[in-house]
Formats: C-alpha cells, structure tokens, sequence
C-alpha cells in the first residue's frame, strides 16, 4: 500500500514539473503550445478569483465591523478596512486593464 501511495505522489511531482517546464519553456512545439495556453487560462481564471474573493473579504469584515457594539472596536476595525480597501485599490490601479474593442456591424449589400 505505501509502495502504491509513494508511486502515486511520484507520478503527481513528474506531472507538476511537466506542466510548469511547459509553461516557463522556449522553444516548444505546438502541443505544448496548446498545454501553455491552456494552464495559462486556468492561472488567470485563479487571479480573477482571488480579486473576487478579496474584495468580499472586505466587505464581510465591513459588515461585521459595522455590527459591533464597542466603539473602540469598531473604529479599529473599519481602520483595518481602510487600510485593506486602499491596499485592494492601489492593486486593481496597477494590474493591467484589458480593453474591450467594440463590436462593429458588418453591412453587406444586397441586389
């Protein structure tokens, strides 16, 4: 049974160091092209995730400051959600902003 499990995380650690020398690589062709593109998509989904997940963070732990009843408390906790929404903007300010082209009609003549 440990034979088996040792094998098993063998083939896992063989696997991961295939996916990331593909896709920190030159020089590959085009299936590990398609490899590249394609843990590149799932990294990027990961980021778009974390934003997301960030931001409700912050506005869970501003519900819940906003709940507290000591005054002291919840001035140092909407302090924190400060701090955290400024250091959540400065990150959305300097990651890099995709815009969209706008989708032109195609006219076509008809005789």
């Amino acid at each position: 049974m440990i034979l088996l499990i040792t094998i098993v995380f063998c083939q896992l650690l063989v696997a991961i160091y295939i996916l990331f020398s593909t896709y920190k690589g030159h020089d590959i062709g085009k299936n590990e092209e398609k490899i590249k593109a394609f843990v590149a998509n799932m990294l990027e989904d990961d980021e778009q995730d974390y934003h997301s997940g960030n931001a409700h963070g912050i506005v869970m732990q501003l519900g819940d400051s906003l709940l507290e009843s000591d005054a002291n408390l919840r001035f140092s906790k909407m302090k924190r959600v400060h701090s955290l929404v400024g250091q959540y903007r400065l990150n959305s300010l300097n990651s890099s902003v995709v815009e969209l082209e706008s989708a032109k009609p195609v006219l076509r003549s008809v005789k």
